[in-house]
């Protein structure tokens, strides 16, 4: 009887911990902003300047995941529309930004500055900065630099060096 008392103790301080731990993990990302117009490919490559982006993810109204990203604890609004929850990303990719689309306008939101990697693939979306309008979609994102290639820093160093030659050459 001891044994028992002792297990389920166990068993539900365990359970306890676990499910505080997994909802510490989640967090809001921080706003970007509000955009006018669609998350188009070129609306993102002005966003992203500088940067190449790759959608992990794009969950459409009425839908609640697709390719790995889950939505979770809808929120709707009186026109019965989603406008809040928990999303994560399955994937093997990490988050680092997440679009949510109404109406004409879209908000992002970045994760890359977050604590730990673990936290980048769940988090809290609203539309509360779309003015509480109905989601027609999120999406994920993964950016990452573009690398300048190897010519161009070869070709800068023979530059400097031609003209290093040509000052020597002028003076002596």
């Amino acid at each position: 009887m001891i044994k028992h008392r002792i297990l389920m103790t166990l068993l539900l301080s365990l359970l306890v911990c676990f499910t505080q731990q997994a909802n510490a993990n989640i967090v809001s990302g921080d706003f970007l902003g509000v955009y006018s117009g669609n998350d188009s490919e070129t609306a993102l490559e002005a966003l992203f300047s500088g940067y190449t982006f790759t959608q992990l993810a794009k969950v459409e109204t009425p839908a609640t995941s697709n390719n790995g990203l889950n939505l979770t604890n809808i929120s709707v609004n009186g026109d019965n529309e989603p406008v809040a929850g928990n999303w994560s990303y399955s994937g093997s990719d990490l988050v680092d930004f997440l679009i949510v689309k109404s109406e004409n306008k879209f908000a992002v939101y970045e994760y890359t500055d977050l604590n730990t990697d673990n936290m980048r693939n769940i988090g809290i979306w609203d539309t509360s900065e779309l003015k509480d309008k109905g989601m027609s979609h999120i999406s994920a994102y993964r950016v990452s630099a573009v690398p300048i290639p190897a010519a161009v820093w070869l070709f800068g160093a023979g530059l400097l060096g031609l003209f290093r030659i040509r000052k020597i050459q002028t003076t002596s």
